[in-house]
């Protein structure tokens, strides 16, 4: 009975360690093709990496430097044209909306004292513009549901170049109207040129050039980036010494250049 027993127990220790050994395996089989992935794509990266050197996109060091700028094709730049002059009409004006809502729609005064008139009004104009531009989050989600078919009958070019013609002419009415509902109404629609603006000109580079979509997008990311930085520059100055109705002002000569720009500039694609 002990004989039999200890042999039980044998049979039991076996079967573990061929359980054991077995998980090991399939652990060391499954770091192998981890390993041998990680060396394909290294490979094609590596590939990718060297001819963007050899043909002056980037640098060795990987940095995208000034100088090659005017090496990027001609489309790109076309593109990124339209791309800055969209992001100088857009953040000239987003950093005063509910500043403008307050003290120019509603004539409050957010230095007042707290629970003056002047103060409550200049509340209740931020309010406003919140609750507008709730209607603006909204908006953009109905327009992802026909944008596709949108671009599909009028075209790349026209649907960017007619966004910003709006967006002009709604930052004109900003800057002389002293309505509260039409205010709102301005709010809600710029989703319009927004929604054209994170859509368009990424499409188009990610669809002309699929090979090098990912180093193109970041460059075309820096075409955001600078008008933010260079309208924070001289909007302060202007809303200071004029007033928020003069920066909605200039924010309509931009959106009118990205307008013109889109026409003149963008193929012309419908599908």
């Amino acid at each position: 009975a002990e004989t039999r027993v200890c042999v039980s127990d044998s049979d039991a220790f076996t079967d573990e360690s061929a359980v054991i050994h077995h998980a090991s395996e399939q652990r060391q089989q499954h770091q192998r093709r981890r390993e041998l992935d990680s060396a394909i794509v290294f490979q094609e990266n590596g590939a990718l990496r060297l001819d963007a050197v050899s043909s002056g996109r980037i640098d060795s060091s990987g940095r995208f430097t000034a100088s090659q700028l005017f090496r990027l094709p001609a489309h790109f730049l076309r593109v990124a044209l339209v791309f800055a002059l969209a992001w100088f009409a857009l953040f000239c004006c987003m950093p005063y909306w509910s500043q403008w809502m307050g003290s120019t729609i509603l004539q409050g005064d957010s230095q007042a004292a707290p629970g003056s008139p002047a103060a409550e009004l200049f509340q209740r104009g931020v309010g406003l513009y919140s609750a507008s531009n709730a209607a603006k989050a909204a908006l953009c989600l109905v327009l992802s549901a026909v944008y596709p078919w949108m671009l599909r009958r009028f075209g790349e070019r026209w649907m960017l170049a007619s966004a910003f013609a709006l967006f002009s002419a709604l930052l004109g009415t900003a800057a002389r109207t002293a309505s509260v509902a039409v205010a709102c109404a301005i709010v809600a629609i710029s989703a319009i040129p927004s929604v054209a603006t994170h859509t368009v000109p990424l499409a188009l580079i990610a669809e002309r050039y699929p090979a090098r979509r990912a180093t193109y997008l970041g460059i075309l990311n820096v075409f955001s980036v600078v008008p933010q930085i260079v309208d924070t520059l001289y909007t302060g100055a202007i809303a200071e010494q004029h007033g928020q109705r003069a920066v909605f002002a200039v924010g309509s000569v931009w959106a009118a250049l990205a307008s013109l720009a889109s026409f003149v500039f963008l193929p012309q694609i419908s599908r």
